[in-house]
């Protein structure tokens, strides 16, 4: 009677979508398991749910398997299966096939499976490790998404793109092996698996989409080639455990968020091919001790890209950086070295606001624009050096108050003394030395020459001399580029070697 009911409502299914007679659902016990099936337009099987076609993503419809047996258990979806006098291979699953099956506790996928169905096993809540045969080729939108049971997963070498939400929500999802051909990561394709501890990146890959690891809690570390170019939004934000990233040569964006709220993130390095970090990168990233040190070429530092991170200390922003986005260093408690390179134009709002560890700082000449708030709660500068010879246009409450020295080229006092805003300050003073100390390191002589830097006047203090990767490097046989000294816990100068 069942089956009759079946095929009856599988007729009216069909003949409502214009289904080929082919397309009839029909069943087959496989080792005590009653799964479904149609044959398909390359007289292939594929596997279905009992009722095909009538199935949706959206749950509040008509379950896949309502008014049916779901299987249990250990589940074998066989290589072929027979129809109209002959076999037929297993070749795909249908999107939803076994969608909320959740009473499997093992499945065994057909050697001759080439193509994953979405959602085709989602919500499978008990099945504790899949492998994906060889056959495979295609995987279908969140195939395996919210099989919160799901421990460890067998991807094929044939694989190219995890699709969007492939394993979201696999929270027991501990390992999971790529294939060293894979090019695409897809939105959401691993959000939330909270016991990811380790992924292996393979460096063919080209792209890591929006989400791609968002709340994996348990990844410690990530090394992330060069190929992939651009780490999109909320890439690896919300990983909460996550401690050491390694950028390779090639990545050249850091879009909106993607390390945001990685609260325990202690070190990254900067690539030389950096352009981009963009808003909110690295917000609340409260451990992050690594220099920012960004490289010649940069163009682009977003909005809120380093707010709260109070374990910085450093700050290093070339030439090619037009802007200072607003609130990029927004209390950011242990900033006290920042250079600001020729080549700078604008200081966005609020940018060094709450900076209490900041207490000189070095203005270059190319500056025309201070925006609101840039200097104001907590930014307690004591000097405040501008090599311009004309007063930049400056907004409301930049500083909280004109007690700061101001140091400026040597003839432009009676300029600043004039101005509306610059004039507030009670101590401006010329500097006609040409000195270019970053900080109150008076007595100290640095210069380069011969591969080599020299540095006068610091005999009692460790002086260590970085890259603009921000690795220390030996005095010695130095290459052509731009080095920043640092004396005792002060970085002292900038200086480049020809």
């Amino acid at each position: 009677m069942k089956k009759i009911l079946m095929t009856f409502v599988a007729v009216l299914a069909m003949a409502a979508v214009g289904a080929k007679a082919q397309d009839t659902v029909f069943s087959y016990t496989y080792q005590g398991q009653t799964l479904y099936y149609i044959i398909d337009s390359t007289n292939n099987a594929m596997l279905v749910a009992p009722m095909y076609p009538d199935v949706h993503a959206d749950t509040t419809r008509i379950e896949s398997w309502w008014g049916y047996a779901k299987p249990q258990g250990a589940v074998v979806i066989p290589d072929s299966v027979p129809f109209g006098g002959s076999y037929h291979a297993v070749t795909s699953t249908a999107p939803h096939a076994l969608k909320y099956c959740d009473s499997i506790t093992a499945l065994t996928l057909p050697s001759t499976l080439r193509v994953i169905g979405q959602q085709s096993f989602q919500g499978c809540t008990r099945l504790p490790s899949v492998v994906i045969p060889d056959s495979v080729v295609d995987l279908g939108i969140g195939s395996f998404y919210h099989c919160t049971g799901l421990q460890s997963v067998t991807l094929p070498e044939g694989i190219r793109d995890i699709p969007w939400a492939c394993f979201s929500g696999d929270s027991a999802l501990a390992a999971v092996n790529l294939p060293t051909g894979l090019s695409v990561i897809s939105e959401d394709a691993f959000r939330e698996c909270a016991s990811l501890a380790s992924v292996n990146l393979p460096e063919s890959l080209t792209a890591i989409r929006n989400g791609a690891f968002l709340g994996c809690n348990s990844l410690a570390s990530v090394s992330i080639p060069g190929s992939v170019g651009t780490i999109s939004d909320w890439a690896f934000g919300q990983c909460g455990n996550l401690r050491h990233v390694q950028l390779g040569e090639g990545v050249d964006t850091i879009a909106t968020c993607a390390f945001s709220d990685c609260y325990k993130l202690e070190t990254i390095n900067y690539p030389s091919t950096l352009q981009v970090i963009d808003s909110f990168a690295f917000q609340l990233d409260s451990m992050l001790r690594t220099p920012l040190i960004l490289p010649e070429g940069f163009k682009m530092l977003g909005t809120e890209a380093f707010t709260l991170n109070v374990s910085l200390t450093t700050a290093y922003l070339p030439s090619t950086l037009k802007e200072v986005g607003g609130w990029a260093f927004w209390s950011c408690t242990s900033l006290a070295d920042v250079t600001l390179c020729e080549g700078i134009t604008k200081i966005k709002r609020a940018a060094f606001d709450h900076c209490m560890s900041l207490h000189k700082l070095i203005l270059p000449s190319t500056i025309d624009t201070i925006c609101d708030y840039v200097f104001n709660e907590e930014t307690q500068l004591d000097t405040l050096v501008f090599r311009g010879s004309v007063p930049p246009v400056i907004g409301i409450d930049v500083f909280p108050d004109y007690h700061t020295t101001l140091i400026v080229p040597c003839g432009a006092a009676p300029a600043y003394r004039q101005h509306v805003v610059w004039g507030l300050f009670q101590n401006i003073v010329e500097s006609c030395t040409g000195i270019e100390e970053l900080d109150a390191s008076d007595g100290i002589s640095i210069w380069a020459e011969g591969g080599r830097i020299t540095v006068e006047g610091a005999e009692n203090e460790t002086v260590l001399i970085y890259d603009v990767a921000g690795r220390s490097v030996r005095n010695e046989a130095l290459p052509t580029g731009i080095y920043l000294v640092r004396v005792g816990n002060r970085q002292a100068k900038k200086i480049s070697i020809e």
